[in-house]
């Protein structure tokens, strides 16, 4: 028996409904959880990036408004202005997080013409099941890098003074996409059709010559 299996088997024999399920729920109806989870694997690198939108889809994220109800006072507003912040406003209504995602959903349209436009379910809880089968991967792990260099920005401002500059967001948000590429692409040595389809987006964000790889963006 390994760790593996014995998680496996208690999972099957006492199954519990993660609190996120119903905490979501009157927001935002029923979701997808099955894909949601799933798109947390489609990468192993910048795990740091994957364990935040972890905390965001299950709502634990210690954002302003969540540090507000443990009684925390004197807490700064979103850079933006508005007082509090919740997850919805950081990543999806706040100017900074528009600008940048009208960025993200440019990208998408070019690679696919009928790509869903950008909602907040798809910010905070990625694509569902149907989209998927529409989309390449690299796009559930762009929303995953988006978040993660927002999140920079944020801590940038609250704890440094620093604040947010769209070409700053936009310029580290390429940089990871960029490394996320490379790494799949050096990854993928035998079976370079799938990189092409679900890592370059079909040649959109970078294109194979031979054993070399450019990088679009």
């Amino acid at each position: 028996m390994t760790v593996k299996a014995s998680y496996a088997f208690l999972l099957e024999q006492s199954f519990v409904v993660p609190h996120c399920v119903w905490k979501w729920h009157p927001v935002y109806g029923d979701l997808y959880w099955d894909a949601t989870w799933s798109q947390f694997t489609f990468s192993n690198f910048l795990r740091t990036a994957v364990d935040l939108s972890w905390k965001i889809t299950h709502g634990v994220l210690h954002n302003l408004d969540r540090l507000a109800s443990f009684g925390y006072t004197n807490l700064k507003n979103c850079y933006c202005g508005q007082s509090g912040e919740s997850l919805e406003h950081l990543f999806y209504s706040c100017p900074l997080a528009q600008s940048v995602l009208g960025w993200v959903s440019v990208l998408f349209l070019s690679a696919v013409p009928d790509c869903p436009s950008l909602r907040p379910r798809h910010v905070l809880f990625g694509f569902s099941s149907e989209e998927l089968s529409r989309v390449p991967k690299v796009f559930a792990v762009i929303l995953i890098l988006y978040k993660w260099s927002i999140w920079l920005a944020r801590n940038d401002y609250h704890f440094g003074d620093r604040r947010p500059c769209v070409d700053d967001v936009l310029a580290s948000l390429k940089a990871h996409i960029c490394f996320v590429v490379r790494c799949h692409f050096r990854k993928s040595w035998n079976d370079r059709r799938a990189f092409v389809k679900h890592w370059s987006a079909n040649g959109l964000l970078a294109s194979v010559h031979g054993d070399s790889l450019l990088v679009k963006i």
